[in-house]
């Protein structure tokens, strides 16, 4: 296993990510949180210019010694049942949540991308959340674009619009 250290301006920036959710340093505080994170991740990289992308991970590896130093929910899965999502930047996995598997993994857990089919049996890229990520940057340019002070203009309501029930009041 190499694990690579942090030294580049995409490390920083995902040292300064972390500290932002300090539960990650434990197993409790970083089980099931995996693709929030990682949708979280790639999303604050690629605001800041860095290309990232969510991957799945699907189905523990047989070989793999993390069914014995995972969080108490994980060992009672099948190793076919794990699942767990990662970010990927020019070849480096980034894993925020790695503790939940072994407490004594680094925060994040670094891997070259290479080597996170020996943890998993199947990886894949989460088109879903990728397109996720695509849409609310896409959604906050456009909002940076149209919504500079005098871009916005008064529309007059469509002649004939009703309204069909009136509002319910709150108690």
């Amino acid at each position: 296993m190499k694990i690579v250290a942090a030294t580049t301006l995409r490390d920083s920036l995902i040292a300064d990510f972390v500290r932002r959710f300090p539960k990650v340093m434990t197993r409790a505080g970083s089980y099931g949180k995996c693709k929030f994170l990682s949708y979280e991740l790639a999303l604050y990289l690629r605001r800041r210019g860095v290309r990232a992308t969510v991957l799945h991970c699907q189905s523990l590896a047989k070989n793999h010694g993390w069914k014995k130093t995972a969080h108490a929910s994980w060992v009672e899965k099948p190793r076919s049942e794990w699942s767990h999502y990662v970010v990927v930047s020019d070849g480096l996995v980034y894993d925020v949540t790695a503790r939940q598997f072994d407490q004594d993994l680094p925060v994040p857990f670094v891997i070259d991308r290479a080597v996170l089919s020996t943890y998993w049996d199947t990886v894949e890229r989460d088109t879903f959340v990728n397109n996720m990520v695509t849409e609310v940057l896409r959604s906050h340019l456009d909002a940076g674009r149209t919504l500079r002070p005098g871009a916005v203009s008064k529309i007059a309501p469509a002649a004939g619009a009703q309204q069909l029930r009136p509002p319910v009041a709150n108690p």
